[in-house]
């Protein structure tokens, strides 16, 4: 799992390593995702990625 989240970019605003992919949709099985993919809304934004150290998304 360290090497997956080692293929991410590290965030900005904390420099943490823990970064999700934002994927915009409804999933019908978002538990399925793993803990690499975050789940944006139905509305789709710019935002590309997710930290899930501080919650900042860019």
């Amino acid at each position: 799992m360290e090497f997956r989240f080692a293929e991410h970019p590290q965030c900005p605003y904390c420099h943490g390593r823990r970064t999700q992919r934002i994927q915009y949709g409804m999933p019908a099985e978002p538990w399925a995702w793993g803990p690499w993919l975050a789940i944006g809304g139905c509305c789709p934004k710019d935002d590309q990625w997710r930290c899930t150290l501080c919650d900042h998304d860019w």
